[in-house]
């Protein structure tokens, strides 16, 4: 059973669906994703001119390029899905490690900067693969959700370089 299916949500090609059965505005991720990581890191700005590759891990669609196109919703790692599980768990399920993983082998980045809090992180143990050869976590220990701010601060700087 598909996450979109499990969450009662509207069908649409964002989705995997061919057809839609509704209107919806979709914007790009970067546009998308407003909260404090974004914001600090000015993200709106910045990636028009970033030259490299911006990945976002969301709860609802997985693993997007931040130019990719999303309607607006509401879930987080942390949430549980009607069934039980949650949705975190779902990915590890789907395999989430493994889609990010051939993402970063077929794409080519020299380095893998991981700005994931810990819940996100979760979504793909076991993690990181040994066949990613640069792999640099940026952690922040005892900080929980207050880790955002400084989050977004070093996004800014990757973005920025």
């Amino acid at each position: 059973m598909s996450l979109a299916s499990q969450l009662a949500l509207v069908t649409g090609p964002d989705l995997g669906f061919q057809k839609s059965e509704g209107k919806f505005e979709y914007l790009p991720a970067y546009h998308r994703y407003s909260g404090v990581i974004y914001q600090v890191g000015n993200v709106r700005n910045l990636y028009k001119s970033f030259s490299g590759k911006l990945i976002i891990l969301s709860a609802l669609y997985g693993l997007l390029e931040a130019c990719d196109t999303i309607q607006n919703y509401d879930l987080a790692m942390t949430d549980t899905l009607p069934r039980g599980i949650r949705v975190s768990t779902f990915w590890r399920q789907f395999g989430l490690n493994e889609i990010l993983e051939e993402y970063y082998l077929s794409s080519g980045p020299s380095i893998l900067n991981d700005l994931l809090s810990n819940n996100y992180r979760k979504a793909l143990e076991p993690w990181p693969s040994s066949r990613i050869a640069e792999y640099n976590p940026y952690n922040y220990p005892g900080l929980r959700t207050a880790s955002n701010y400084p989050r977004g601060q070093d996004l800014k700087h990757l973005l920025s370089i």
